[in-house]
């Protein structure tokens, strides 16, 4: 039937499948699929073509289908034949009539190619001048986007330097499976307090360049009693510290504090006393309100909620100050 026509043959690299449903449709006598005898027709005229195309080759094809066209058009009208005729139905037309692709009729598709236009060849169109004009700086070469025409560029007008807001180094992550990992090694004791230089000292974390922060990763892991001390520390973090005794302090360290706090010897060296603490900066004043017996401002988590930082709106950055205003002179008022 078409379908196994359609299936095996091939007729010059390419399928028969296109040219032998459209002979059917055209030379049957039902012009469609529908009914005993278009169906019966349909084959026949797949069988038929599908045998010249084996037999003949396309150029025969081609002149049969010609043919056959002809005679379509004198018993069926015009319309039906136009379709048969090589050239006039794209789709039949390019099954039928394409030669064998070899690598000697290999070219490319027509109109891909543009010739390049010759300059400087004659004297019209894009001879003499190249369609340059005559003389002048845009007819010699070309002008770089960036000139202004001999005053001092717009690169050159801005200063390079760029005002960058300062801001700290990001703060050392330590998760809680490294901690507990630590202290089963026997790397850190939990009888006593764990300072962030007794984390430094035993490589728990590299060097702090700000300060130290806990995260919760490995909480479902984590079953130590610890007393730790760290500038940051995340809820999902103190919610598993505290739920095995724990406690947890967040201190406030600037980076001279800091230093102070984990080379203390540097200062002993030199003889001197090591730097007070500071206070927190006005942003952190609410967050850090307590000092412990070193000076250093601090604050206790007794809940997960008190890790939450919030930052002040603004006015409220101040509330430490006190302002001139607020002072209450003396009812002499001021001596000279």
């Amino acid at each position: 039937d078409a379908g196994m026509v359609e299936a095996r043959l091939r007729v010059a690299g390419m399928g028969v499948g296109a040219v032998a449903r459209g002979a059917a449709q055209l030379l049957g006598r039902g012009w469609s699929l529908t009914g005993r005898e278009g169906l019966g027709a349909t084959c026949w005229g797949a069988r038929w073509f599908a045998g010249c195309a084996a037999s003949k080759g396309t150029v025969a094809v081609n002149a049969e289908a010609t043919r056959r066209a002809q005679w379509i058009g004198r018993s069926h009208g015009f319309s039906h034949a136009a379709m048969m005729m090589p050239g006039t139905c794209r789709r039949f037309h390019e099954v039928v009539a394409r030669k064998d692709f070899t690598l000697a009729n290999l070219k490319p598709h027509p109109g891909s190619n543009k010739k390049a236009i010759r300059l400087g060849r004659g004297r019209a169109g894009k001879g003499r001048s190249s369609g340059r004009g005559n003389k002048g700086q845009r007819h010699r070469g070309s002008v770089p986007a960036w000139f202004e025409g001999g005053q001092t560029p717009i690169q050159r007008r801005v200063p390079k330097k760029i005002i960058k807001k300062p801001r700290s180094p990001p703060l050392t992550e330590l998760n809680l499976d490294k901690l507990q990992q630590w202290i089963d090694q026997g790397r850190i004791d939990t009888a006593r307090v764990i300072t962030i230089r007794d984390m430094w000292l035993a490589k728990l974390v590299p060097t702090p360049k700000s300060g130290v922060i806990i995260r919760g990763r490995g909480n479902r892991v984590f079953r130590a009693k610890v007393n730790i001390e760290a500038t940051m520390c995340s809820e999902i973090a103190a919610d598993a510290i505290l739920q095995q005794g724990g406690k947890i302090k967040l201190v406030y360290l600037t980076r001279l504090g800091l230093r102070a706090h984990m080379k203390p010897w540097r200062w002993a060296e030199r003889r001197m006393p090591l730097p007070k603490f500071a206070s927190p900066k006005p942003k952190y004043a609410q967050f850090y309100t307590e000092q412990d017996e070193a000076g250093i401002w601090c604050r206790t988590i007794n809940k997960p909620e008190d890790t939450r930082y919030e930052k002040p709106a603004f006015g409220k950055l101040a509330d430490r100050i006190i302002w001139p205003t607020m002072l209450a002179l003396a009812p002499g008022g001021l001596k000279k």
